[in-house]
């Protein structure tokens, strides 16, 4: 090999910003609903599953985030000399598309089993989606797309691992949505429609 003189790769500067887990700024952008296995059966009990894809808002530009870097199989946050956690910009998350985590709901449950509809209910409220009450229960309803497009939210972004091929992976996933108070719904021609991450 021929000296290049003072070329080095430092992965602590020089490697790419992985997404921190964090909560950040977002829009909806994309419902899908699943009522059915690949194979074509149903869900037990007639649940359904939600997967709601979200758009990281512009807002994300005015977060300070961990530098965060991949070391073997796991991901850490930069130091620097002192020790402290280097922090960069949020803007090289703006506009990114993630998924979130399955949403079930089970349609007319069994007695004491209402539980189990709770995320359902939680996640899309959270959302701003308001759902009827009846005789003071709330009375849970199947959410369209056209419901939640544009709708804001404070998305709760972490790590999921899988198993694919006998070899452990990561995904990057919505596992929360919060109420994002100074948020505003955006028009459907102001997201960006490409496929998600």
């Amino acid at each position: 090999m021929r000296d290049m003189g003072d070329t080095y790769f430092d992965e602590a500067t020089d490697g790419k910003s992985y997404i921190p887990s964090g909560t950040y700024p977002a829009h909806a952008v994309t419902l899908e609903m699943k009522d059915q296995r690949k194979d074509g059966t149903s869900f037990r009990g007639g649940s359904k599953v939600f997967n709601v894809t979200f758009q990281i808002a512009d807002e994300v530009s005015e977060l300070k985030i961990p530098k965060v870097i991949k070391q073997g199989n796991e991901y850490v946050d930069v130091k620097d000399d002192d020790g402290n956690t280097v922090t960069i910009d949020g803007s090289f998350l703006k506009g990114k598309k993630f998924s979130s985590i399955g949403l079930w709901v089970r349609p007319n449950p069994e007695e004491g089993k209402g539980w189990m509809n709770r995320n359902y209910l939680e996640f899309f409220s959270n959302m701003g989606v308001e759902f009827p009450d009846v005789e003071g229960k709330t009375k849970l309803m199947e959410v369209e797309e056209s419901d939640i497009v544009g709708l804001p939210a404070l998305v709760k972004i972490d790590n999921e691992e899988y198993e694919f091929d006998g070899e452990t992976r990561t995904a990057v996933k919505i596992f929360a949505a919060y109420p994002w108070s100074s948020g505003v719904r955006l028009d459907p021609s102001e997201l960006d429609s490409d496929i998600p991450f």
